[in-house]
């Protein structure tokens, strides 16, 4: 991926190629200090390893760090894999993707807390004991509230083949400890592919 910073007016300041950690690049996020954090995966194919790099105002690679992320081998039905990043209000970087919990390919939400230095300081799956969810993530995204507390939200999807069952969810955890404090599932459709179609 090619990370590129221009001015308002549309002039180019700079460009960088991004680290093989951020080959696939998903999202980019502008910290306090002015550094860029870019996130992503290393491989086109739903790697198992989830990248960040930050990058200087300049336009300087400054630092990568890569961790791995169980999530290669989905199902084709699944897509693309995600993964959502948010700067938090106490400066800290926050990642949330799915994350698989074995050769079943049970996807439960994955959040990874790091300092602006990249340095891990939180890394936690939230399992179907942690909270009332016994379906697979398709897709997961991430927002903060006035207090801190952190929303958890998405869809997920049916493993089955001969049905499009898609639900809502949304997971909020508590600001700091990230303890689950409330859970909801939204049923939003279940058609068939022929009846899809019929729509």
């Amino acid at each position: 991926s090619l990370l590129s910073k221009y001015t308002s007016t549309g002039v180019l300041l700079w460009n960088i190629e991004l680290p093989e950690s951020v080959q696939l690049l998903w999202h980019c996020r502008l910290l306090d200090n002015g550094n860029i954090v870019a996130v992503g995966f290393n491989s086109e194919d739903n790697s198992e390893w989830v990248g960040l790099a930050t990058i200087s105002p300049s336009g300087e690679l400054l630092k990568e760090h890569s961790f791995f992320n169980s999530s290669r081998s989905l199902p084709s039905s699944y897509g693309d894999n995600s993964v959502d990043c948010a700067v938090l209000q106490n400066g800290n970087i926050a990642l949330t993707m799915p994350h698989s919990m074995g050769s079943n390919i049970s996807l439960v939400p994955r959040l990874v807390v790091l300092d602006t230095e990249l340095n891990e300081v939180f890394d936690r799956r939230y399992t179907p004991n942690t909270i009332v969810l016994e379906r697979d993530l398709y897709q997961i995204y991430m927002q903060e509230d006035a207090s801190g507390n952190l929303i958890l939200h998405g869809r997920d999807k049916s493993t089955a083949s001969d049905t499009l069952d898609y639900f809502a969810f949304m997971l909020k955890l508590q600001a700091g400890s990230y303890e689950p404090i409330d859970f909801r599932l939204f049923h939003t459709c279940l058609l068939s592919p022929s009846e899809a179609a019929d729509e």
